[in-house]
């Protein structure tokens, strides 16, 4: 039987944590299996294909490729598939040097800023399930003007099953968005930047800056700042709603399809995804993982003061003055106030306002974020329910 490369991956990151041990012989006296050298398998297993690949089989053979031994490609593969890391991190927690680490990143991000906008995947998704041309036209629109999956496809007419697959389809492709740390420093790397200036900035966005401070505080000019800004807003821009992230996680704990539209429709209406799953009857393990899937999705949403900086730059904002929202806004001044004090018209202060306020509908509702929380300080999943 032949393994998969992230079978292959798994498997070397156990061995390298068993290795690490000094574990006592086992009862049987069966030898502990080594595994040293990733190569030797390369002829007898199947090339993964880059269509299927994982992020973290992608960024474990770029590591190797730049002289990363094959532990710490596992190290990585395991951070970035099983526990939401960026690859920026996976890749400085392993030990890579920063030109190691940019190129992992860089060749992440090359590989999945293909996925295209969730309109386009819905579309797709709603022909294979049958819907009309009408339909499928209704629903692109829909998601184009803001909706969510869910509720676009039962709004056009199609059926809780066929929505469904809808709803799968959309998070499943949205799963795949580089992380913004990520794309923030392969955009600063294609800007100029030097292998240490994308890592600091990718260090910077994941503890929680924006992209524009992480990059001006890196010293990159404003003009790299603004193309940094617009890759992360491009990118986020595909992030699935949280109806649908709540509905699609809803469906991968057992539930019916009539119950993940229950789901998404509870959540499009403004309830947390906790109480939505419990309403339509999902057990509290159910509703403890849907809370963590849709808190999860949250964090390749861009920040605020990004959301800003693109409006900005839109509307023709100067550098200077872009420089002065990102500032504002992070520090907690509303965006229209922010564009308002750096000189920008009352229509385009509004319409940065809007843009900002379009974002935060992806974010998770504040109660599944404070029961995620709950949940990553020990609380059972009775308790985050």
């Amino acid at each position: 039987m032949k393994l998969s490369k992230v079978a292959l991956i798994g498997l070397l990151f156990v061995v390298a944590r068993v290795q690490a041990q000094d574990a006592l012989p086992a009862s049987n006296d069966t030898p502990v299996v080594q595994i040293n050298d990733i190569n030797s398998y390369e002829s007898s297993l199947e090339k993964q294909n880059l269509d299927t690949a994982t992020q973290g089989e992608v960024a474990a053979e770029a590591a190797v490729d730049a002289g990363a031994t094959e532990h710490q490609a596992a190290e990585i593969a395991y951070a970035i598939d099983n526990e939401g890391a960026s690859a920026a991190s996976a890749s400085i927690d392993a030990g890579l040097t920063d030109s190691q680490a940019a190129d992992v990143i860089t060749e992440v991000v090359t590989a999945f800023e293909g996925i295209p906008p969730q309109s386009e995947v819905a579309a797709d998704a709603a022909a294979d399930v049958g819907a009309t041309d009408a339909q499928i036209e209704e629903i692109k629109d829909a998601i184009d003007s803001g909706a969510s999956a869910a509720s676009a496809a039962l709004d056009a007419g199609l059926s809780d099953a066929q929505t469904a697959e809808v709803i799968d389809q959309v998070t499943s492709a949205s799963d795949e968005i580089a992380d913004p740390a990520d794309v923030a420093a392969a955009a600063a790397i294609e800007s100029g930047a030097s292998s240490s200036q994308a890592l600091e900035i990718a260090t910077a966005v994941d503890n929680g800056d924006s992209a524009a401070i992480a990059a001006a505080d890196a010293g990159l000019e404003p003009a790299a700042v603004a193309d940094i800004v617009s890759e992360v807003i491009d990118s986020a821009e595909k992030v699935s709603d949280p109806a649908d992230v709540a509905a699609a996680a809803a469906l991968d704990n057992g539930a019916t399809a009539s119950q993940a539209a229950d789901v998404a429709e509870s959540v499009d209406s403004g309830s947390s995804a906790a109480a939505a799953a419990a309403d339509a009857g999902l057990d509290t393990a159910a509703v403890a993982d849907i809370v963590d899937q849709v808190s999860s999705s949250s964090d390749n949403v861009a920040a605020p003061a990004d959301v800003a900086a693109a409006a900005a730059i839109d509307a023709g904002a100067s550098a200077e003055q872009v420089a002065d929202i990102v500032t504002a806004v992070d520090a907690g001044e509303s965006p229209s106030d922010a564009a308002a004090d750096a000189g920008l018209s009352h229509a385009d202060a509004a319409a940065v306002e809007a843009q900002v306020e379009d974002s935060a509908d992806n974010h998770a509702p504040a109660a599944d974020v404070a029961a995620a929380a709950a949940a990553d300080a020990g609380a059972s999943p009775e308790q985050v329910a």
